[in-house]
């Protein structure tokens, strides 16, 4: 079994961070995504907020990574850890008041042939979005909550909630407009059912067809409206 794990900053490790040369770390480089020429970088608002202010800042100004040998109390074998530490710039106006150091750990069976140092942060990185999904399914569908003790019948559970995600998903992938596709895309689930679910309808049955009758403002009918036609030209392919 091999395993990366985040570890807690206690102090013993940060001694074994600041005992290793300047020699030991080398900057840590992140891939950046190349810009597609779709649309044009937003102002960002909260750094000029801050700014204008006078709002304490932290920026990030570099990351360098190392790694050593430790054996936790608690374990019978040496494990390997690596070190990132990030140097962050603190401001206020802008103008720089210091600077600080902070370390994050991870404990990793991996060698490093088969898992750099650079690769076991990212790694650790990208696990934070599928611990999102775990706990939107957790606590936003409710898909964990199981309602009997026989596993076939809390499996089939567990199924039904993961649709009511993947619904959420679904739909901010098939409406045709973009900035509303992505904010559908991003919500919590609860802000999702309030918002696009819970629309109080008037439902009306003819005799060819079923007539739906919004009966309260909200700036998501317009958009679903919207996507009609589209949902409807997906279900007929």
């Amino acid at each position: 079994m091999e395993f990366v794990f985040g570890m807690d900053c206690h102090e013993a490790l940060v001694k074994r961070a600041d005992a290793l040369s300047d020699s030991d770390w080398k900057l840590l480089d992140r891939p950046r995504t190349a810009p597609t020429g779709e649309r044009a970088r937003p102002e960002n608002v909260k750094e000029r907020l801050i700014a204008e202010r006078g709002y304490t800042q932290l920026v990030g100004d570099e990351e360098k990574v190392a790694e050593f040998s430790y054996r936790p109390a608690a374990c019978k074998h040496t494990y390997r850890v690596v070190a990132l530490k990030k140097l962050i710039r603190t401001e206020q106006h802008q103008p720089l008041l210091f600077y600080a150091r902070r370390f994050f750990f991870y404990v990793t069976d991996v060698s490093r042939a088969e898992l750099p140092a650079d690769d076991v942060v990212f790694q650790a990185n990208a696990r934070c979005n599928q611990e999102n999904v775990i706990e939107q399914l957790k606590n936003g569908v409710q898909a964990m909550r199981m309602p009997s003790d026989a596993l076939v019948a809390n499996w089939a559970y567990l199924v039904i909630g993961s649709l009511a995600w993947n619904l959420k998903i679904w739909l901010g992938l098939c409406l045709p407009t973009s900035e509303p596709a992505r904010e559908i895309r991003r919500m919590e689930f609860r802000r999702f059912l309030s918002s696009v679910i819970l629309i109080p309808c008037q439902v009306l049955r003819t005799a060819r067809r079923m007539v739906l009758r919004i009966l309260r403002y909200t700036p998501w009918a317009a958009v679903l409206l919207d996507g009609v036609p589209h949902l409807r030209r997906w279900r007929e392919a």
